[in-house]
Order: C-alpha cells, then structure tokens, then sequence
C-alpha cells in the first residue's frame, strides 16, 4: 500500500511539473512562430529590394510610375486651385509657376509642399523640376483637352524592351502619355513647348489605317506633327 501512494505521489509531482512547463513552451512555440514571420517578411522585403537592384526595367518601371502619379497629382492640385482662385497660379509676371502652386498648397502647420514638382527619375538637378507650358490658362484643364500642362524637363524614364528614352507629359484632362519619339526629336519637341509654342503644347490624336489611334507631336514649321513610335 505503501509502495501504491509513494508511487501516485510521484506521478503527481510530475503532472504539476508538467502544467507548470507547459504555459512557457507555449511562450516558445509561440516566440518561434512570430520569429519565423518577421523573417519571412524580411526576406521578403530583401528580395523585392535584389529584384529592384538587380532588374533595371523593374525600377525604370515605377520611377516612370511615381513620375506619372505626381503629375496627376498635379493636375489634381491645379484644377482645386482654379476652383478657389479663377486662375492658375502665377508669378509676378504673371506666367504659370508650379512653384506658386507649391506655396498655394501649403498650410500654417505644414510649410512643406504637399505636391511634388520635381522628377522622381531625375539623373540631374537641372532636369528636375517639370516644365509648365507657358500659356496655360484655367480653361485647359478640362475633360477631353489635350493640351499639354507640364512635362519632363529632360527625356528622364526609358520604356520598353530596348530601354527607349522617353518623357512624361500631363494632358488637360487629368491623365500622363508617353512621348515615344526619338531622343533628338524629344529636345526639339521640348525646346518648342518650353518656349511657348501653342502648336507644340497640344497633342494631336490621328487614326491609322486600321482604327488605331496614334498621339503626334509638333517638331516646327519644317517637320509639322510627327507621330510617335509607339
């Protein structure tokens, strides 16, 4: 009988020990699973990051992206400051400054502008900043205006399978194209609208043969529109 209770005393001390180890292996499986997802988030993170590095047209890809999405970021700016203002904003001369948009925006608690007027992809300093066309004017930034508001001041993403270099241009109506020419024709195309050229700050649409609808640029008096490769 002795020998019976002895022994149920010592299962009994056991089963305690048991319960009593059990809630801090629970704390370990539970410290290994939380660990064993950090690590697999970070090796996620650390691939996209090599996937970044290491495949160019995948960064060209959303810096072209970013650019696009502060353009449009842009217009969205413009057209809340024609809504409150009439008009664009403008300088003391009177012409169209992102610049003035910027110090529009920006609030008593917050001096830093909200919208971001340079390039993301800008291997430059000097190609930063967007150009704003010369004479744009409230009206044109309407549905279906295909007036160019602002756009790249170099030829700063390249696109496509053989890294074409190509600008970034906002439309009237709120949305970003791609201008597809060659790098030569992109400058001139540029200097144009810079310079305030009204031909060179519209973008004509013409249909191809087979329905397609191309975007064509103005290269001058000499060359006229010219269409885009793509």
């Amino acid at each position: 009988m002795h020998v019976i209770a002895a022994s149920r005393l010592v299962n009994s001390i056991q089963m305690s020990q048991r319960n009593t180890d059990e809630p801090g292996r629970m704390m370990d499986r539970a410290r290994g699973i939380a660990t064993s997802g950090t690590l697999q988030a970070c090796a996620a993170w650390l691939g996209l990051l090599c996937v970044t590095a290491c495949c160019p047209e995948v960064r060209e890809t959303a810096y072209r992206t970013e650019c696009q999405q502060r353009l449009s970021q842009i217009h969205a700016a413009l057209t809340k400051y024609v809504k409150m203002h009439g008009d664009i904003p403008r300088d003391e001369h009177g012409t169209p400054r992102l610049a003035e948009l910027c110090n529009a925006v920006a609030t008593p608690h917050n001096k830093e502008c909200s919208v971001d007027i340079c390039c993301p992809d800008a291997a430059k300093a000097e190609c930063s900043e967007y150009i704003v066309n010369p004479h744009l004017c409230a009206d044109d930034l309407t549905q279906g205006s295909t007036t160019i508001v602002a756009c790249d001041r170099c030829s700063n993403h390249r696109s496509g399978r053989n890294g074409t270099l190509v600008t970034v241009a906002l439309l009237g109506h709120g949305t970003t194209v791609l201008v597809f020419l060659p790098e030569a024709e992109q400058a001139e195309w540029r200097k144009l609208f810079a310079a305030g050229d009204e031909k060179a700050a519209i973008v004509k649409i013409v249909e191809d043969d087979d329905g397609a609808e191309s975007l064509t640029w103005y290269l001058g008096k000499e060359r006229g529109y010219v269409k885009a490769l793509q």
